[in-house]
């Protein structure tokens, strides 16, 4: 199996046994990554660029360029809240991002769910080994968490994801479980789950590149 990661060109980049488009920006980003890998683990569109977390398998941190970044939008993990995954290695200091999302419309819990983010955020913030940053905040039609997580050197990206993956999931399982802490019921829904908000998240943003942006949104203007 071919393993590590392998820059072929100023525009590709070779991740364990795959080819990546490699987008290279003018001047480094606000989070001292300038060139980075952008994928899906189930793509919305063709344009998008698969990639299944296996493709780290056998891969350190240590072998991520100084300055990349690989964003992995929906991908495939065991727990259904991770939203997006980010490896980067913006200043020779390997991390994790992890963005997750819980949606007010398909939330059945007795706990207040902004409530239960807080929460979250800090038993992730204790309870993950090197998390050095975990906030929550509530948003238009979700709650969402996102996780900075320092990646030792030596580590296996692969298993180290798939570690993290796993621990986020029984603190979520244990935290939804647990009778109401707070004391607070969960409020109805937010009017605009349904409207112009709810169309950008989860229609028009999944959809950008493609021709069917302009159906979308002529639909949106003529609902408005």
């Amino acid at each position: 199996m071919i393993q590590g990661i392998e820059r072929l060109d100023e525009k590709r980049i070779r991740i364990g046994s795959k080819e990546f488009r490699l987008g290279i920006a003018d001047h480094p980003l606000p989070d001292g990554t300038y060139m980075g890998v952008e994928a899906a683990g189930r793509p919305y569109t063709e344009r998008q660029q698969q990639f299944d977390l296996e493709l780290f398998q056998g891969t350190q941190a240590n072998q991520l360029f100084k300055g990349l970044y690989i964003g992995i939008y929906s991908p495939i993990v065991e727990s259904k809240n991770i939203s997006y995954i980010e490896l980067a290695n913006p200043y020779g200091n390997p991390t994790l991002c992890l963005s997750l999302s819980f949606e007010y419309a398909g939330w059945t819990g007795e706990s207040n769910l902004v409530h239960l983010g807080k929460r979250l955020s800090q038993t992730f913030l204790k309870e993950i080994p090197s998390c050095t940053s975990a906030t929550s905040k509530a948003a238009d039609v979700a709650v969402d968490i996102s996780l900075k997580i320092d990646i030792p050197r030596s580590e296996d990206l692969y298993e180290f994801v798939r570690a993290i993956d796993q621990k986020v999931n029984d603190e979520i399982r244990r935290a939804t479980t647990l009778p109401n802490a707070d004391g607070a019921v969960a409020g109805d829904l937010k009017p605009d789950e349904h409207g112009y908000k709810w169309w950008v998240r989860y229609v028009l943003i999944p959809l950008l590149g493609s021709a069917a942006v302009v159906a979308v949104v002529q639909l949106i203007r003529a609902q408005a």
